[in-house]
């Protein structure tokens, strides 16, 4: 697994042991081939981060600023690994999704865009993309990224946040939805 463009391309990154599964370069690649527009000078919340290649691929193609949670500790330990000698501001939080969101909007802040890949057996997408519009952690004009099994359901948003595009990569879709106040 690696950074695939930008001023890290090439950069190695680890997993966490056992506890991920981290997004297939075909298909990362092809992610930001969709959203390239709004990684630049943006502010990024890449929720439940794992290793933290999307929100570092977004650093090396110039964003501003780029925030990973994950309640997990091997996942801490992978990111601080992963992140070791940058300098932009990069944030890692070790908690649990919804006491991030909690915390983010208790400060304020916003996103442009905003990664949701969690477990696929999880309802967590959902419940994730409900709190960060009622707490307006998106900004207007910002999109969310969900990744999840092509079986699944695509994420129910509010009528201000439309579906803008969707790709199938064998059992696995990528929705992205655009927020519009």
């Amino acid at each position: 697994m690696e950074i695939i463009s930008g001023k890290y391309k090439g950069r190695k990154l680890i997993a966490p042991t056992g506890e991920t599964r981290p997004t297939l370069a075909r298909v990362k690649s092809s992610i930001f081939s969709m959203i390239d527009e709004y990684i630049r000078g943006y502010r990024i919340l890449d929720l439940f981060a794992g290793s933290g290649a999307m929100g570092l691929e977004c650093i090396s193609r110039g964003a501003y600023r780029v925030v990973l949670v994950d309640s997990s500790v091997l996942a801490e330990n992978a990111v601080r690994m992963n992140t070791k000698n940058m300098a932009e501001d990069i944030t890692f939080l070790r908690l649990d999704y919804l006491d991030a969101l909690g915390q983010l909007a208790g400060k304020g802040e916003s996103f442009d865009v905003i990664f949701l890949d969690p477990p696929y057996n999880s309802d967590y997408a959902q419940i994730a993309a409900e709190h960060i519009i009622k707490k307006n952690l998106i900004c207007d004009g910002g999109i969310i990224v969900h990744e999840r099994l092509t079986l699944k359901p695509a994420l129910v948003l509010p009528n201000n946040c439309k579906k803008i595009k969707s790709k199938t990569y064998a059992d696995k879709t990528v929705d992205i939805f655009i927020f519009k106040e």
